[in-house]
């Protein structure tokens, strides 16, 4: 796959964000705090990253799985 570097990222593109390979698309990509470029993504995460981070663009984005809680109950 080829991964492109965060200069060239635009608003919508969905990229692979975290090792487990899940996916995230960009709501709000601008100028961080120095020489960082701030970008936030559809689920509100936001990352600060320097110029030399390369992302790989994805068709579609991912979720982790959800978390699930078993309730138990004494009679």
């Amino acid at each position: 796959m080829n991964s492109i570097p965060v200069t060239a990222l635009e608003k919508g593109n969905t990229i692979i964000t975290d090792s487990d390979g899940s996916a995230r698309t960009i709501r709000t990509i601008g100028p961080g705090p120095g020489s960082l470029t701030r970008i936030s993504f559809d689920d509100g995460r936001v990352m600060l990253c320097p110029p030399s981070s390369r992302f790989i663009l994805s068709n579609y984005a991912t979720r982790p799985a959800p978390r699930t809680h078993s309730a138990g109950y004494r009679v």
